[in-house]
């Protein structure tokens, strides 16, 4: 993941100084849209979601049951002789747990803790990959740093060459000081 920021922030810069990418803007990018850290955003979010039905636990339910069909009957009731009989039949349940011996209440501490846990390792992602773009947002002005001095040095050189070829061609100094 280092060179995939190295290689963006690198490419950014190189494109063109009217365009240079701020670090600023580099680490806005990377936060939006590396892959590491929407992934923990998203497991952050599901574990946010499992706070919610351990929340459940707490509220009544509804449970509707119905069945239909034939039925074969053979007892007391029908003298042992195999009866058909339609059958249908339908069922409200509400339930209200009032106690579980805590279990409710730990659950959704439980998630509490694990929504503190996701948290953290969202902003763990966040600032690894935010500190890997700065260092290879300054590795990358470093070499366009340098880049600059060589390309300075190579002028400030070959003036130094022109000057001494003059100085030659005029006869004040020795073919010696242009070879060196």
């Amino acid at each position: 993941m280092k060179r995939y920021a190295l290689a963006f922030i690198a490419s950014s810069l190189v494109a063109s100084s009217a365009f240079a990418l701020t670090l600023e803007d580099a680490m806005r990018d990377v936060v939006a849209n590396h892959p590491e850290i929407l992934e923990r955003i998203r497991d952050f979010r599901a574990i946010t979601q499992d706070k919610n039905i351990a929340f459940a636990g707490y509220l009544p339910t509804l449970d509707f049951v119905a069945a239909a069909g034939r039925e074969k009957s053979n007892n007391n009731n029908t003298n042992e002789k195999n009866v058909y009989l339609d059958r249908t039949e339908m069922a409200f349940i509400l339930q209200w747990n009032l106690f579980r011996g805590g279990a409710d209440q730990l659950n959704v501490s439980r998630q509490d803790s694990r929504i503190s846990a996701a948290s953290f390792r969202v902003m763990e992602a966040i600032n690894e990959k935010t500190l890997e773009t700065a260092q290879a947002y300054l590795a990358a002005l470093k070499q366009k740093k340098l880049l600059e001095l060589a390309k300075d040095n190579v002028d400030i050189h070959d003036r130094l060459h022109d000057q001494i070829g003059q100085r030659i061609n005029s006869g004040v100094g020795a073919q010696s000081e242009l070879e060196q």
